[in-house]
């Protein structure tokens, strides 16, 4: 008779302890952390660039209105609003998907505005009109004495139209994320041709550069 003893069965470990999981939840967390923000700012560049070819749009269209109207620039002001003036100019641009040229891909979509009311504005400070429209005759392109220097068009309050640089008091404070929406920057586009970023805060003296 073998009187050995049975030996016990080994149980085999199965699952995690609580320690164990917390450490790898939190572990997941960080990484979630870490990764958000990335991919946000990723997204955001690729809206970005979005956004800087649509300014290369109005600016081409700039430039064709002006050749048909003697160098004169787009106006803006009462009955002259300057993206129906360089409408007829824009390319693959239709009243089915709301002249999306004229809407910045970072600002939440308003099938309700006009399209008109872009999310770019028009700089009327000596590129377009002065502060006070009360310009007779419309700008000359070749009047522009510092075209690489000027803003024709930038990123502006939604739904707004022109931009005037004592409004960039407002902007630079209470309207600034709606405005600097590019991870903290501003798209521009320059009268001659050239697009760029511009950080926060805008210069505000509409005497000099980049207004005029």
């Amino acid at each position: 008779m073998n009187l050995h003893p049975i030996p016990r069965r080994l149980h085999s470990r199965t699952g995690f302890t609580l320690v164990e999981l917390l450490t790898v939840i939190a572990i997941v967390a960080i990484l979630v952390a870490i990764t958000i923000p990335i991919v946000g700012k990723v997204r955001e560049n690729a809206r970005s660039t979005q956004c800087k070819n649509n300014l290369k749009q109005l600016i081409t269209a700039y430039f064709l209105y002006s050749q048909d109207n003697k160098g004169a620039v787009p106006t803006d002001g009462a009955g002259a609003v300057w993206c129906r003036q360089i409408d007829p100019y824009m390319t693959q641009v239709t009243d089915n998907n709301m002249r999306q040229m004229y809407k910045c891909p970072s600002v939440e979509p308003d099938p309700t505005a006009e399209w008109w009311r872009s999310d770019y504005g028009a700089n009327i400070h000596g590129a377009v009109r002065d502060a006070n429209f009360t310009t007779t005759a419309p700008a000359l392109v070749n009047g522009i004495a510092n075209p690489s220097q000027t803003i024709a068009f930038i990123d502006w309050i939604p739904k707004w139209r022109f931009a005037r640089a004592f409004e960039y008091a407002q902007v630079n404070g209470a309207d600034k994320e709606r405005v600097f929406r590019h991870n903290g920057q501003v798209n521009a586009v320059f009268v001659d041709g050239r697009v760029d970023v511009l950080p926060w805060p805008l210069p505000t003296d509409h005497t000099r550069s980049p207004w005029r």
